[in-house]
């Protein structure tokens, strides 16, 4: 009897063993395809995410690059009457235009190639005027946590007839890059704006009129 018992249970378990080692082993070869699945869709997801978005900020970056070309031909211009009374205020003007039309632009300067300020725009820190003073020059220096020198690439590239759009750079309330290209060919002075990433593009909801005028 008790030979009979023993039989049984070897036999049980054998029969267990027989079923739940492969039906383990199925599932944990499932488990693990399923994750390999679910993780190839999630990382071509985001691969396809990324590009639109590399997508997007090149055409935007070429348009903003294209507008300030356009803005850079009456600039030029007027450098060359800068001893007339109101050229530099037109100047300005023109500056101006180009913040309160880009949501994206934060300012806008002009430059001499020996890194001298000509011009500058920049309302959230009320820079809206002609030439800035050092009192203004120390506050938008300040904002940008960046000192543009002669031997900057803002200054140097553009300086050769070359653009230039420098490395994402962290601020205090925000991340921003400049586009620097040069006014005129060749170049007489040096057009810099800063462009804020998180102002690229506008809500849905919102209806901004863009001009190249």
């Amino acid at each position: 009897m008790k030979l009979n018992l023993s039989l049984k249970n070897t036999w049980l378990v054998l029969i267990l063993i027989s079923v739940m080692i492969p039906a383990t082993l199925l599932m944990l070869w499932y488990g693990q395809k399923l994750y390999q699945n679910q993780l190839n869709s999630a990382l071509m997801t985001e691969k396809v995410a990324n590009e639109s978005l590399r997508i997007k900020i090149e055409s935007e970056v070429k348009r903003l690059k294209t507008l300030l070309h356009n803005k850079s031909d009456p600039l030029a211009f007027l450098l060359d009457k800068l001893e007339q009374p109101d050229a530099t205020q037109n100047m300005n003007n023109l500056l101006k235009v180009i913040v309160m039309r880009e949501t994206a632009v934060r300012e806008v300067m002009i430059f001499s190639k020996n890194a001298e300020v000509i011009a500058a725009v920049n309302p959230l820190d009320d820079i809206t005027g002609n030439k800035p003073s050092p009192e203004e020059l120390q506050v938008i220096t300040k904002h940008r946590e960046i000192v543009i020198k002669h031997e900057s690439p803002e200054i140097v590239i553009p300086s050769m007839n070359r653009d230039y759009i420098s490395p994402p750079r962290i601020h205090n309330d925000f991340i921003g890059f400049n586009i620097a290209l040069p006014i005129g060919t060749p170049a007489k002075a040096i057009l810099i704006a800063t462009i804020d990433m998180n102002k690229l593009w506008p809500n849905d909801n919102q209806v901004i009129n863009r001009s190249n005028d």
